[in-house]
């Protein structure tokens, strides 16, 4: 991916970073849920919660998708916290359980989005800097949220604009690029929605899923992700499959361009035979 993202000052995270399991040469599908736990949220806490659990259990139940997807899981508000580091999912042992979601303060969205991808992008630095050189598919970054970015301090107020200014730009690059997806999730009505598909880097509408509150945001939340991590992964694989047809076509082609160099060859030589019997 590209130049690095600055880390947000305020930001909770585990310092014992997963390493990359040099050994599983299986393609990677970085990927990381950012969820908006501002104070609005609080009656979503439930579908929060439900969705993320969801989320293993269907990437989980996909043999392949289990077997390439690395989740981490962000929560945010005034404060960024990262409750899951990027990691294989299969390795995880809580797979989405006791984490704590507090909904509470004001809504930093651009400062929230600058560092998933600061973490997508050091994810995706340490596959390139690993002895076995891992390849990997565009990240993913799915964010949920119920409204608009919300700060009341003048002076972070500016901040978090030109943090988001700068996200759109890089996202829209990146995406453009082939090298992220973004998908959003709208919960609710009072969603903004402008900001979420400039977050998602396209003018795509269906890069904006809207959900109500509830058990059904969870299904749609993890059929979403499903959906977004298999068709990636099987895309990619079709590619290399062309590819391999291709060379394959190729090879066909030469073989029967030398059977027929061949066989040209051999008619005249039979030719000549024949010439210089009549001759004789």
């Amino acid at each position: 991916m590209a130049k690095k993202t600055k880390k947000y000052k305020n930001t909770i995270m585990d310092e014992n970073i997963p390493g990359v399991d040099i050994f599983e040469t299986q393609k990677r599908l970085p990927s990381i849920l950012l969820v908006d736990c501002s104070g609005s949220m609080q009656n979503n806490k439930s579908a929060i919660e439900a969705s993320v659990q969801a989320v293993y259990t269907e990437i989980l139940a996909d043999p392949v998708a289990s077997r390439a997807v690395e989740l981490g899981i962000m929560s945010f508000n005034e404060t960024i916290k990262i409750l899951v580091n990027i990691q294989e999912i299969y390795k995880q042992t809580d797979r989405g359980e006791n984490l704590n979601f507090v909904c509470e303060k004001q809504t930093l969205t651009g400062f929230a989005v600058q560092e998933a991808l600061y973490q997508l992008e050091s994810r995706v630095q340490m596959y390139i800097d690993s002895k076995s050189g891992i390849r990997s598919y565009a990240p993913i970054l799915f964010i949920i949220s119920d409204g608009a970015p919300a700060c009341y301090n003048l002076e972070v107020k500016r901040e978090e604009e030109k943090a988001r200014e700068e996200v759109y730009v890089k996202i829209k690059n990146l995406v453009s690029q082939n090298k992220l997806n973004v998908i959003c999730f709208e919960i609710g009505n009072l969603c903004n929605h402008e900001v979420m598909q400039k977050l998602t880097g396209t003018d795509d509408p269906k890069r904006v899923i809207h959900l109500n509150s509830g058990e059904e945001s969870a299904r749609e939340v993890s059929k979403a992700f499903k959906i977004t991590s298999s068709l990636l992964i099987s895309q990619s694989n079709n590619e290399n499959l062309n590819a391999e047809l291709t060379r394959e076509d190729n090879n066909n082609n030469n073989f029967q361009r030398n059977e027929i160099n061949q066989n040209n060859g051999r008619n005249r030589r039979n030719r000549r035979r024949k010439n210089n019997n009549y001759e004789q």
